[in-house]
């Protein structure tokens, strides 16, 4: 059985003829390590940052887009526990849509940043067809270096 999730671990959802939403610092945290778990993350390579997904232990070029999409999937499909009395799912996801992508803030980092192995590091550029403007600049950091 998979980990249990409340809708309020990420908003805290209430309907008074129209749904009312609002988000904590410890519910943005919950995202955060919900997007960690889920194998997403965030590091530098030659001085830029990139965000990444680990999938069978293979690094590859990912966005905060991605990152997105993922949650919504999520948001979609999971059979939440506490579900607020007189929400739907239609409340939830309206909610999604009315919220922008995750903050790439101090806190994202805090949840998200690691350092990638050389390993890791040479799957992301190996990587192609995903970020040929991105992959263009880090070799080029490579001929500089």
């Amino acid at each position: 059985m998979g980990k249990q999730y409340s809708i309020n671990n990420f908003v805290t959802l209430s309907k008074n003829g129209k749904a009312a939403s609002t988000s904590s610092d410890e519910q943005q945290a919950n995202l955060y390590q919900w997007l960690k778990e889920a194998g997403f993350g965030q590091s530098e390579i030659n001085g830029k940052t990139v965000f990444f997904k680990t999938v069978d232990n293979h690094v590859m070029p990912s966005s905060v887009i991605a990152m997105r999409y993922e949650f919504l999937n999520f948001l979609e499909s999971h059979d939440f526990v506490e579900w607020p009395e007189g929400v739907t799912r239609g409340d939830l996801i309206e909610w999604f849509y009315d919220t922008r992508p995750p903050k790439c803030n101090r806190l994202f980092s805090n949840y998200l940043y690691r350092k990638l192995s050389n390993m890791e590091e040479e799957q992301y550029m190996r990587y192609s067809g995903r970020h040929p403007t991105l992959d263009f600049h880090l070799k080029a950091s490579n001929l500089d270096a």
